[in-house]
């Protein structure tokens, strides 16, 4: 199952749609429903990128990706914690209690640590408000070339919709992170995670 979610995954995820660029936003979704595993709680063309903290300098630029454009943010002097400068891209749909929850998203390290020669980001889809208690979170290591990262979880509760976001969080070190779309897929309760996709893949 993991290997076929994956090819699956990937040929959607790098835009393999002979006519993409003519597609309207909703024929776009449609084939993206159709060929995601589960269901898409967001719209990947409208992540509605917000960042916090201090110091962030942030502008869209153009990337060879899905949907042609990245969101890119320097960081320009390391924080006492990830979340210190987070970009958080918005979820719409509702996740029950103990549904599985598969996300993966674009990223890069446009200009790497100095210190570690990565790009370092933790990722945490999260209830929106305080506790932000997190459903998928983990730590990923950026390379400068762009790649397809994994991540799931089980939601220990529900959330309404609108009541969950994912947020990247970059702020630890000193570098600059371009971020693609994301997909956040409800896998529903009765998938195990070990069966997913996980890690960092090539496309």
């Amino acid at each position: 199952m993991k290997n076929l979610i994956i090819m699956g995954a990937i040929a959607v995820l790098c835009g393999n749609f002979a006519s993409a660029q003519e597609m309207t936003e909703e024929e776009y979704l449609a084939a993206l429903e159709e060929a995601l595993p589960g269901k898409l709680m967001n719209n990947p063309l409208d992540p509605q990128w917000q960042v916090y903290g201090e110091d962030a300098q942030k502008r869209v630029v153009d990337a060879e990706i899905p949907g042609q454009k990245a969101f890119r943010v320097k960081v320009k002097k390391a924080k006492s914690n990830p979340y210190d400068i987070a970009v958080q891209g918005n979820v719409r749909d509702a996740i029950e209690e103990g549904d599985v929850v598969l996300v993966a998203f674009w990223a890069r390290a446009q200009s790497p640590s100095k210190t570690t020669g990565s790009g370092h980001m933790q990722f945490r889809l999260q209830k929106r408000e305080a506790p932000y208690t997190g459903i998928v979170e983990g730590n990923v290591l950026l390379r400068e070339e762009w790649q397809i990262h994994y991540l799931s979880g089980v939601a220990s509760e529900t959330y309404p919709a609108g009541g969950v976001s994912a947020s990247f969080n970059v702020g630890h070190h000193a570098q600059t992170v371009e971020l693609g779309q994301f997909y956040v897929m409800d896998m529903g309760p009765d998938v195990d995670p070990a069966d997913l996709p996980s890690g960092s893949v090539d496309p």
